[in-house]
């Protein structure tokens, strides 16, 4: 199976496999990649979470509290770890959302959607795959730094609506 990934989503994968690696984990799981998305800035995954009413807070405790229940190996045995059968499902099932939405790369929007859908981690699917497409402004995942576009309104303006509601603007 050969997927075109964002670049962020690249990251994720990169993050997951040395978060796996380093904590004695013989195998990338769901989880690893999880705490891998919270910890990216710039993505998706932060205001697509804000938005559903879950916060990258929770959704790193999540993947915290299911990877401490993960054996470990020590030693040298653990140098690379692989992907697990359900991180194979899914990156297959990110694969099938990239395809059902029209758009060319597999990005972190893709994969939460994918991670949500698990039910392991107590998110809803359903509110992220309602919120994706007002966070993308419409537009299609079609290059490798789409994340760069998503929300740019949010990303550079100011919203002065809410600066006036919590007293944060000066009516001079």
């Amino acid at each position: 199976m050969s997927l075109q990934l964002t670049t962020k989503a690249q990251e994720a994968f990169a993050g997951a496999a040395r978060t796996a690696a380093a904590s004695g984990h013989p195998h990338v799981e769901p989880a690893h990649l999880l705490l891998a998305l919270t910890e990216q800035p710039d993505t998706t995954t932060g205001p697509l979470l804000d938005a559903t009413g879950s916060s990258l807070l929770a959704a790193r405790r999540a993947a915290e509290a299911e990877l401490a229940k993960l054996p470990k190996v020590s030693g040298t045995t653990v140098t690379q770890a692989t992907p697990s059968r359900s991180f194979s499902t899914v990156l297959e099932q990110a694969r099938q959302v990239m395809e059902a939405m029209g758009d060319t790369y597999v990005s972190t929007d893709h994969l939460l959607l994918a991670l949500a859908r698990t039910g392991r981690f107590g998110l809803d699917a359903e509110a992220i795959d309602q919120r994706i497409p007002a966070l993308r402004g419409g537009g299609k995942v079609d290059s490798e730094n789409p994340e760069d576009t998503f929300n740019a309104l949010a990303k550079y303006g100011t919203d002065l609506t809410l600066r006036a509601r919590e007293g944060k603007l000066d009516p001079v």
